[in-house]
C-alpha cells in the first residue's frame, strides 16, 4: 500500500470516530435538558388531537377565532406564532381567521370565552375542551 491510501484511511477513520463522539455528546446533553420528552411542539400536536377527533371531516377548512378576534378584548399572547402552530398541529385541516365557516376552533380565555358566548347566543353549539379550546359548530347558515 502506498503513503497516499494509508493517509486516505487514517483521516476516515478518524471522521468516523468524531462523528460518532460528537453524536453520543449531543445525544447525552438532549437527554439532560430534556429535549427528547418535552418537545414543546409534540406537546402543541397532543393539544389539538381532541380536535380533529370531534370534526366530522379529516379534510377541509374551519374558522379560527382567538382572544383578540372579540371586540373589546385584548390579549397579551403571542397570538400569530400561536395562530401558526396550530394550523401546523391541525393540518391537514386548513384554519381561516374568523367564524365564517360551518365549523370554528376558538382558542379563548375564560373571560372572553363569555364575551363572546354573550354575542353569539344560539348562533353555535359550542363543545368546550381542554387548554380553553372551543369547537364552535355553526346552528344558522
Amino acid at each position: 500500500m502506498n503513503i497516499r491510501r494509508i493517509l486516505q484511511r487514517v483521516i476516515l477513520a478518524g471522521i468516523i470516530v468524531a462523528s460518532i463522539y460528537f453524536g453520543f455528546q449531543n445525544l447525552r446533553a438532549a437527554i439532560a435538558v430534556g429535549n427528547l420528552k418535552d418537545d414543546p411542539v409534540t406537546a402543541w400536536e397532543v393539544r389539538f388531537q381532541p380536535v380533529k377527533k370531534l370534526l366530522p371531516f379529516k379534510r377541509g377548512a374551519i374558522g379560527f377565532l382567538q382572544n383578540s378576534d372579540v371586540l373589546g378584548t385584548v390579549s397579551d399572547n403571542n397570538e400569530q406564532g400561536e395562530y401558526t402552530l396550530t394550523q401546523y398541529a391541525m393540518s391537514p385541516i386548513i384554519l381561516v381567521r374568523g367564524d365564517n365557516q360551518e365549523w370554528t376552533l376558538a382558542e379563548f380565555n375564560s373571560s372572553v370565552y363569555q364575551t363572546w358566548s354573550q354575542s353569539n347566543h344560539g348562533q353555535f353549539r359550542v363543545i368546550p375542551l381542554k387548554y380553553n379550546l372551543y369547537l364552535l359548530h355553526r346552528l344558522t347558515p
